[in-house]
């Protein structure tokens, strides 16, 4: 699998991503919307993207998204003690690949579109713009199976517990409701350098949003996608300016 190298300086980089958030693990830092959101545009298709960059490595359970409510997860995102990347809910994807960087940022796509006939192609995964095909193990959700629901969000943080958070950076968080995205959607090559774009041209739908991290303190979470579904800052996550075109 190829991976375009991704972009450390952003001189050149016509779109700038100005701000990220920053997740300490040992303080349970999130945002959160565990109220949830309305009837969704379509609960079977929807695209999530973000930046990371991982300030530790090795720990169980580090959720970068959950979408659910309490224990009952729709889908989520999260590195295991052996720094891979599980995606799913019970219908999971386990990646061989292994995420030990604490340097880079990295762009992860998570593309879900139930109605596909193939079942590998119900939950795609991206990162810097190449689909990861490798993993240890592979469920999908049955074809037509509702994914996205009106059920609350978490970034950085699992639903039924704040012990199980992210420590480390997120920028450019995404979700786009009832659209399946590649992930030149959000993000572009550039002489080489996998390097984010301006997202505000995509559809987000009834549910989506678009957390730029423009604002600081308790505005942290709020959305730039226009739909107003501003996330609750937990335990004072922090802006940061540390970012994929810094």
């Amino acid at each position: 699998m190829f991976t375009f190298p991704v972009a450390h300086f952003g001189a050149d980089a016509s779109f700038s991503v100005d701000h990220s958030a920053l997740f300490v693990k040992s303080d349970s830092e999130h945002l959160d919307f565990d109220s949830g959101f309305g009837t969704p545009t379509n609960a079977d298709v929807g695209t999530l993207a973000m930046w990371f960059k991982r300030a530790s490595v090795g720990g169980s359970n580090l959720r970068l998204f959950t979408h659910g409510s309490g224990g009952v997860v729709q889908i989520q995102a999260y590195f295991t003690s052996a720094n891979k990347l599980v995606v799913g809910n019970g219908s999971e994807v386990t990646t061989t690949q292994t995420f030990t960087s604490t340097s880079d940022w990295q762009h992860l796509v998570v593309r879900v579109d139930t109605s596909q006939g193939t079942a590998a192609d119900r939950v795609r995964l991206y990162l810097n713009g190449s689909q990861i095909t490798g993993f240890d193990a592979a469920s999908y959700p049955s074809q037509n199976g509702n994914v996205f629901t009106s059920t609350g969000w978490r970034i950085a943080s699992w639903s039924g517990s704040t012990t199980h958070t992210f420590d480390g950076r997120m920028a450019e968080v995404i979700y786009c409701d009832g659209q399946s995205l590649a992930p030149t959607a959000f993000a572009e090559d550039k002489g080489g350098t996998w390097t984010p774009i301006d997202p505000t041209s995509n559809t987000f739908g009834s549910n989506g949003f678009y957390l730029n991290f423009a604002s600081s303190g308790s505005d942290l979470g709020d959305d730039a996608s226009g739909n107003s579904n501003d996330f609750t800052n937990n335990n004072a996550a922090t802006q940061s300016t540390d970012t994929p075109t810094s």
